[in-house]
């Protein structure tokens, strides 16, 4: 007896070159096969296209990742010359998943009594296992905000605002440039971040959204991780220690930590009911953590409104350690959703818009604040102020802007990049909004700098010193650097200093 049976494979692509052989390869561009009799070409025309693609598979790809490749070039002004590498000499060296080729076949005895459409539903019912996608929408008016101006659009289309809405939330999970991700996901034991999502319905402890199955009565109340505890022991050794060992229980994939954004090894715990966050270095840099605490430290003795950050050791790492800011009737909008929204409705892009736009949203106090951030990204030479790392808070409720978010994730600093050479002579630059710009153009946005009380800031780097000093036993700086990065954080303070007085 001849028995049906299904064929699923799946096979990573590595490079941007091996996806072009493979486009090549399925529409049978190789001359090679002209010649070849198991290659029957004029059975082509018979070839059907779910989602016709008119290009080139690169170009499809670099289409699809064009986000990502400008977030890249931007950092990589930053970057030592060294150091800086094209978009695609990134991911072919990266060793991780440009992407997957997926095939979905049967035997022959599958398909014989079946016509075209009976082979398109199949194929159809292929694409459906492959793609997450969102059927319906309770109430569009709550949609992600980057979202907003597709549904306050005159020519409203439902079908077209779901699919924008999915591709939003495939693009919650872990980014491709997170740090020793090939290893992470080996010990997750799944192939691409994209899968955590549905492990825990893409929930996050940055806003409330989540993705409810079709046919399922689960309520938020009872899966959100602001009121329910999760798992997280076996992910946070997958994602911050050195070993590789692959974890055996399933429901600590069942964590916000699916969806944390960023290029650190992060990991979300809980302690004493609280949430808080856990970041270790960047590679083989351990100064993030430190100039974490240094920049809490600057806040609390000028009164800037922060996130507080405390220093943590996770084995033989150092670690941040901060609170999760959010709560379950609040969320993020980040400066990017907010500047995508400002460029459809045809404003400029600049800073001073930007201020506007939160004072007209009913934050009063926004420009101080603002500049608040400023003053801290020159004191410290914050070189990663990216528009994913400030925004404002909103309330889930009413929908009413709150208020400009704590300052938060300052590791990038004090010339991390350059710490083989005399960091205390690099000058560095820094961002405002999205321009890259010398520090010193930077503090140029504060209007007052004389109500600063620099005083405060006397003994800071004393201060500094101790703390690297008290952990040198694990970071295993020398005193040579350890003395450098407090005389350049001296010298920021006197600069200061200098602008107030002459102001």
């Amino acid at each position: 007896m001849n028995l049906n049976y299904a064929i699923f494979r799946c096979e990573p692509i590595m490079t941007i070159p091996d996806l072009a052989q493979i486009g090549s390869h399925n529409k049978r561009e190789k001359k090679a096969y002209n010649s070849n009799p198991d290659i029957k070409q004029e059975l082509s025309k018979n070839n059907i296209e779910l989602v016709p693609l008119t290009e080139k598979y690169v170009k499809g790809f670099y289409n699809l990742t064009n986000e990502y490749r400008k977030q890249h070039e931007e950092k990589q002004k930053t970057e030592r010359t060294d150091r800086k590498k094209i978009f695609n000499q990134m991911l072919n060296k990266s060793r991780n998943v440009v992407a997957d080729e997926l095939l979905f076949t049967a035997t022959s005895e599958f398909f014989k009594e079946m016509i075209i459409d009976d082979i398109k539903d199949w194929a159809n019912t292929c694409m459906e296992f492959v793609f997450t996608d969102i059927y319906d929408i309770c109430n569009i008016r709550y949609s992600p905000y980057i979202l907003n101006d597709l549904y306050d659009s005159n020519n409203f289309d439902k079908t077209s605002f779901r699919t924008n809405l999915s591709e939003w939330f495939k693009g919650r999970g872990i980014p491709f440039w997170r740090d020793k991700l090939d290893l992470l996901l080996h010990r997750l034991n799944i192939t691409a971040p994209c899968e955590l999502l549905d492990k825990a319905f893409g929930l996050s402890l940055s806003d409330q959204y989540w993705l409810k199955p079709y046919d399922s009565s689960i309520k938020y109340d009872d899966i959100n991780f602001f009121d329910n505890d999760f798992d997280y022991a076996e992910f946070m050794e997958a994602s911050l220690s050195k070993n590789s060992k692959i974890i055996q229980d399933m429901s600590s994939l069942k964590t916000p930590n699916n969806t944390t954004d960023g290029m650190l090894k992060k990991a979300w715990i809980i302690e004493n009911e609280t949430r808080y966050l856990l970041k270790g270095g960047y590679k083989n840099e351990t100064l993030q953590p430190f100039n974490e605490v240094l920049a809490s430290e600057i806040c609390n003795r000028l009164g800037f409104d922060h996130v507080e950050y405390t220093i943590d050791t996770y084995k033989d790492m150092v670690v941040s350690k901060c609170p999760c800011f959010i709560t379950k009737d609040t969320e993020l909008i980040t400066c990017h959703q907010i500047r995508n929204n400002m460029l459809r409705h045809n404003n400029k892009d600049d800073y001073e818009d930007y201020i506007k736009k939160l004072e007209s949203n009913g934050i009063k106090d926004a420009r101080i604040k603002i500049e608040n951030m400023y003053i801290l990204d020159f004191l410290i030479m914050n070189e990663d102020r990216h528009l994913n790392n400030f925004g404002v808070i909103r309330d889930v409720n009413t929908l009413k802007w709150l208020d400009v978010a704590p300052i938060f994730d300052n590791g990038q600093s004090l010339n991390i990049d350059y710490y083989d050479t005399e960091e205390m002579h690099i000058s560095g630059e820094g961002k405002l909004f999205y321009e890259i710009k010398p520090f010193d153009e930077i503090i140029k946005v504060v209007k007052d700098i004389k109500r600063i009380n620099i005083d405060k800031l006397n003994d800071l780097p004393e201060w500094f010193d101790n703390l690297l000093h008290k952990y040198q036993y694990i970071t295993g700086y020398s005193d040579t650097r350890i003395n450098r990065l407090c005389i350049l954080l001296n010298r920021q303070i006197e600069k200061l200093d200098e602008m107030i007085k002459n102001s």
